[in-house]
């Protein structure tokens, strides 16, 4: 998502979240770029550019869900959340801790 900020959306702020409570850990990614809107996500997939399918794709492999969302502050907000009940105690202790 980082790359595609920066090659793609002009952005001059990113923000991200990272949240974990008992039921979910949810990762937030947020720019004020140009945006996401239908025809661009089209026209990159047409030109084999999938960079928002290959991080959604990620995302459901470990049976999580993936949303695109904008608002006021931020022109693209891409959420990755996932069940705590699907990754394995101490598998991935590494990687968050």
């Amino acid at each position: 998502a980082l790359t595609n900020i920066k090659k793609h959306s002009k952005a001059t702020k990113v923000e991200i979240k990272f949240e974990k409570n008992f039921e979910n850990i949810v990762l937030s990614i947020a720019d004020n770029g140009t945006g996401l809107d239908n025809k661009k996500i089209i026209e990159a997939k047409e030109k084999g550019r999938l960079g928002i399918y290959g991080i959604k794709e990620r995302v459901e492999e470990f049976f999580g869900n993936f949303y695109l969302d904008k608002n006021d502050k931020y022109s693209t907000i891409i959420v990755c959340k996932f069940k705590n009940k699907y990754l394995i105690a101490g598998e991935y202790e590494n990687i968050i801790n």
